[in-house]
This record gives structure tokens, sequence and C-alpha cells, in this order.
């Protein structure tokens, strides 16, 4: 999180000593040498080389082949319970449809007994 300088110049109170400090300051050696001297190690390390496209084929097949067999044994043995529970939704599907003609027939059914009743506004008059 950022701050505003201006807030900071007004929270903390104004150091004396540091207006006698000068603006600016060489440094009284060169640090080129030493910041080299600490880079070089880095620098001298050796880079891993990214694999050769044909060796990374040559490697991954094989596990590519383990890969799809382990897929294909586990969608094997997985398929009849799957298939199991496909078949007791498609019944209990059937179920909730005949359900649902049932009560679609019970209110048109009421629908049309409240239609053909006389009303009370009716009989009233």
């Amino acid at each position: 999180m950022s701050r505003n300088t201006e807030n900071d110049m007004s929270e903390h109170p104004p150091v004396p000593a540091l207006a006698r400090l000068p603006a600016e300051r060489a440094p009284e050696h060169d640090l080129w040498p030493g910041i080299a001297a600490r880079l070089r190690p880095a620098i001298s390390a050796p880079v891993a080389t990214p694999m050769q496209p044909r060796m990374t084929r040559r490697r991954r097949w094989p596990l590519a082949l383990a890969a799809s067999l382990c897929v294909v044994s586990l969608a094997g043995l997985l398929m009849p319970q799957l298939s199991a529970q496909f078949r007791a939704a498609g019944s209990v599907n059937h179920r909730v449809q005949s359900a649902i003609g049932q009560l679609s027939a019970s209110r048109l059914e009421r629908e049309t007994t409240l239609a053909a009743a006389p009303s009370s506004s009716a009989s009233a008059a």
C-alpha cells in the first residue's frame, strides 16, 4: 500500500539535523568492482538448457500411453456402476412423470368442475 508523502510529512515532526546534511554525496570509491564480483558466480553458473523437441517427444509417449490406459481402465471399472445409477434415475424419472400426469389430469378435472358449477354471484342475483 503506497502512502501519501504529504501525510508522512505532517505526521512526523521535522528533524533539524537533516537540514545540515549535504543534498548529494558521491561514494568514496568505485562500487562497481565489488558488485561485479558478487554477480560473477551467478552469471557463470550453468544455465539449464531446454530439452530438444525430439527428446521431449521420445520421453513423453510412454507416460501418455500409461495415462490413457489408466483412464480407459478406470472408465471400464466405473461404467457398470454409472449405468446402474442412470437406469435407477430413469425409473425414478418415469414415476415422477407419471405423478405429474396424474396431477395435471386432476387439476384439469377440477377446473372443468368449477367452470360448470354455477357461480355464487349468479345464483344470488
